[in-house]
């Protein structure tokens, strides 16, 4: 799910209430004890991808907070410590380690939802007022859409200079840029959609140097499998890169890659969906490139292997 669709599926009523169809699903999610981890975990996958979606699900635990913890109107130090030893695990999930470290100390969490609020306003604030007559908001969508699309340049960067002091909406805009990414890659595979819209320069302002060179890495692999023998076109253009990335041949895997004609099918379908999830975010991309570097049957490999989608490429 990307940032347009989640944005299509949720809303946020006139009491900050998040709901995903109708539902309200803070006090579906929102629970402790056995197994509360596991379901603020898939929650947060889900509304992660749209700040406001995140920003409402955390006033709620804002809320619940107070009505569990708030005392004549102050914090009862005990209840506090009860609230975060008991709501832990979903806590853990949706505040980093720094955030939950501070959100920990009574009368952080309320120091917390404030400072992000008045981020968040100015921010959106000095968006209005930077793309003037451009932007109607500041979602991640509709920035992409005004900001990013068009590829100026000079735009891209002030964009930029404005959003990093909201990570989470950078991080929504990044979501949507690589998701762009990867739809061109699927349609102009061998290319990476390079040579139509010559992206690189905003991809470096976005995502930085690192990015751009792995990047660089992978786009070479395609050309080149774009060239290769047609005894390797069973594996597709996916798949001959992703053999020279790794510096394997089909065969050299599980028994599967021992199957020849069916397997050949397997490991296409395969090597196309580690290729799309490298590019969902360019951590995963780091680590496909890192696979240049390693024996197949290393953990390290299999590791990532197994968090790309590609569990069938571990060597037995």
């Amino acid at each position: 799910l990307n940032n347009d669709t989640i944005s299509k599926l949720t809303s946020v009523d006139s009491n900050g209430v998040l709901k995903i169809a109708n539902e309200d699903i803070f006090a579906q999610t929102f629970k402790r004890g056995l197994g509360s981890g596991k379901v603020a975990k898939e929650t947060y996958d889900v509304i992660s991808q749209s700040p406001d979606a995140l920003a409402a699900y955390k006033n709620s635990i804002y809320d619940f907070y107070k009505s569990k913890v708030l005392v004549n109107g102050s914090p009862n130090l005990v209840k506090h410590n009860q609230f975060i030893q008991s709501y832990n695990a979903p806590l853990k999930q949706f505040f980093t380690k720094a955030e939950y470290d501070k959100i920990s100390r009574i009368g952080g969490l309320k120091k917390y939802i404030e400072d992000i609020t008045k981020v968040r306003k100015e921010m959106s604030d000095k968006l209005i007022k930077s793309f003037e007559g451009k932007l109607e908001s500041s979602s991640p969508q509709e920035i992409f859409t005004k900001i990013y699309k068009p590829n100026n340049i000079g735009e891209i960067i002030k964009l930029k200079n404005i959003l990093k002091n909201d990570p989470e909406v950078f991080r929504g805009f990044q979501r949507n840029v690589l998701t762009d990414l990867n739809e061109r890659v699927a349609t102009n595979s061998d290319r990476l959609g390079m040579k139509t819209i010559n992206p690189k320069v905003a991809l470096r302002e976005i995502f930085g140097k690192e990015f751009i060179d792995n990047l660089d890495t992978l786009n070479r692999a395609l050309q080149i499998s774009g060239r290769k023998s047609p005894s390797r076109a069973a594996e597709g253009v996916f798949g001959s890169a992703f053999s020279d990335i790794i510096r394997a041949r089909l065969g050299q895997f599980t028994l599967l890659g021992r199957l020849f004609t069916a397997s050949r099918r397997i490991y296409k379908k395969a090597s196309e969906r580690v290729m799309a999830n490298a590019l969902l975010n360019p951590q995963s991309l780091k680590e496909l490139v890192e696979l240049k570097k390693l024996k197949p049957n290393t953990e390290r490999a299999a590791i990532i292997l197994g968090k790309l989608g590609g569990s069938i490429f571990i060597k037995d």
